[in-house]
């Protein structure tokens, strides 16, 4: 794909894009948020006459209240085997420290159309995902959730360049998860 500011997705022609397998060139790390700006655009304006600048100010907000439930969800799967109350209880105490967290703040505020709110979302989603597909039971469904992790870690690569921790994290929950299988054989 080729860097897009969200005035020119209004008005292009999306079969001129390429894309790039580039995973070092930066200037193409952000291919998806003028896009995402542009939809956003697209959603206010079913409710009044907004501009391009309203959309961009308005989409930090809505992606952070995204990954919220996001975050939300993933640490209650992450806290699945101690009960269900018990991980529902840490789901909530964990997403309220991640909401006030100072470090966050800025980066999902409105007015402000950063990558990070929009990565951190897919970040927590392909988290989700990927341990969804861990605890499949069945095949069929790891490898849905699998395939939805993949997509979700791809969308974030479009977004932002911290799509390279989403491995480092992975590998590590792979190895967690090994030595817990281990031990129970």
């Amino acid at each position: 794909f080729k860097q897009k500011p969200a005035y020119a997705v209004k008005e292009c022609d999306w079969s001129s894009d390429v894309c790039s397998s580039d995973l070092v060139d930066n200037s193409r790390e952000t291919i998806l948020l003028p896009y995402m700006i542009f939809g956003t655009y697209q959603l206010v304006n079913l409710f009044g006459g907004f501009n391009m600048e309203f959309a961009g100010a308005l989409l930090p907000v809505i992606m952070f209240a995204l990954t919220i439930i996001v975050f939300f969800l993933f640490t209650q799967e992450l806290f699945s085997t101690i009960g269900r109350n018990k991980s529902k209880i840490i789901a909530s105490i964990s997403t309220f420290f991640f909401i006030v967290m100072p470090s966050l703040l800025p980066r999902t505020i409105a007015g402000i159309p950063e990558k990070e709110s929009v990565g951190f979302f897919f970040l927590f989603l392909s988290f989700l995902l990927f341990l969804k597909a861990l605890k499949s039971k069945e095949l069929k469904y790891a490898i849905f959730w699998g395939i939805l992790a993949g997509i979700s870690t791809a969308l974030m690569r479009f977004v932002w360049g911290g799509a390279v921790y989403i491995f480092g994290t992975i590998f590590l929950m792979m190895r967690s998860e090994e030595r817990r299988v281990g031990k129970e054989c």
